[in-house]
């Protein structure tokens, strides 16, 4: 088993851009988050970074992992590929089914507890595939669709807690 904690070293590649320093248990600074080129690397213990885990218990863990930490993180990613749909706070996934046709999956995670508090969100997709036409909805609601040109580049689409939509991508 590979404990949280257990890596006690840090390495930074010359001339790579620090995105995040962290301290570590004797408050000494390091460089948290690297970038240089396409590739990142994270040297810190997510204990370094919000999150609290139980010493006997490494699986076990309070779910705080710093705000600033995740804007970090998402921030450099993107800006290491561009993502062919980006979603804010909803899980997307695009696949090709066996008739080769390009399925859009949305699914709200919300927590259960929100159910009753929140019962539906409206989020925002973005498409970045520039041979989008239409879309055609196969399970869920209708979503508002943002056009380009002729190309779908985003559509809004409303979940209730925990639901789910599947959306058919037609080509030009």
């Amino acid at each position: 088993a590979i404990f949280p904690d257990s890596a006690d070293f840090t390495y930074a590649p010359t001339d790579a851009k620090t995105l995040l320093w962290a301290l570590d248990c004797e408050n000494n600074k390091y460089p948290a988050v690297l970038r240089k080129g396409r590739a990142m690397l994270i040297t810190a213990a997510i204990d370094d970074l919000g999150h609290t885990s139980y010493v006997d218990h490494p699986q076990l863990y309070a779910d705080n992992i710093s705000p600033l930490f995740r804007k970090v993180i998402t921030e450099a990613l993107e800006n290491l590929y561009t993502p062919i749909v980006k979603a804010d706070n909803c899980g997307v996934t695009v696949l090709e089914d066996v008739n080769g046709d390009t399925l859009l999956l949305c699914v709200d995670y919300s927590d259960y507890d929100l159910k009753d508090k929140i019962p539906e969100r409206t989020y925002n997709i973005a498409i970045n595939l520039p041979d989008i036409k239409d879309i055609e909805v196969i399970y869920g609601s209708e979503p508002f669709i943002l056009k380009e040109g002729n190309n779908v580049s985003e559509i809004a689409i409303t979940l209730r807690n925990q639901e789910c939509a599947l959306i058919k991508l037609i080509r030009n």
